[in-house]
């Protein structure tokens, strides 16, 4: 599905598409996922807390409370990416959650664990396919922040321009 997504953006990109379309449609996609995956744990936290439970020190009581934490803060962060006003500071949380989840998947990449990342909904480990999705997500994360960093750039100097001289007496 992903490699479905690059390729056809990819495809617009050459073909002169406007770029605020592609990257509306990473951070929709990125969106997606986080609200989707939060949801989906929020619904049924306990796989991911013994994910935590497994590479913590946390009791469960914790591990659940760290699970419904991170649910919150994924949907947060899908919400987030969906307003472009919101859209930067998503994008670097994403980013830390998703280099995160990528160490622990490098972490455990010989001994699998049932992930929990999308709850009960869908089942996953901690393998290599965990690492190519997270490394993909982490790709189109950064992506996301460039192209919104450098439009912001490029608002900021447009702006600055555009001011007023002020004529003093």
């Amino acid at each position: 599905m992903f490699a479905i997504f690059i390729a056809f953006s990819l495809q617009l990109v050459l073909r002169g598409f406007q770029m605020k379309y592609v990257d509306a449609s990473v951070r929709l996609l990125l969106a997606l996922i986080f609200a989707f995956g939060g949801a989906a744990k929020l619904t049924s936290p306990k796989s991911f807390a013994n994910l935590v439970t497994n590479i913590s020190s946390l009791s469960k009581t914790s591990a659940l409370a760290v699970a419904y934490l991170l649910s919150v803060m994924e949907i947060t962060i899908g919400l987030g990416l969906l307003f472009k006003r919101y859209s930067m500071i998503s994008l670097v949380i994403c980013s830390i959650l998703l280099l995160m989840s990528t160490f622990v998947g490098v972490v455990f990449i010989n001994n699998p664990l049932e992930c929990g990342c999308f709850g009960d909904v869908i089942r996953s480990k901690t393998d290599s396919r965990f690492l190519e999705r997270n490394l993909l997500l982490l790709l189109l994360a950064v992506f996301a922040f460039r192209r919104s960093a450098l439009s912001m750039d490029l608002l900021h100097k447009s702006n600055s321009r555009d001011e007023i001289p002020q004529y003093r007496s």
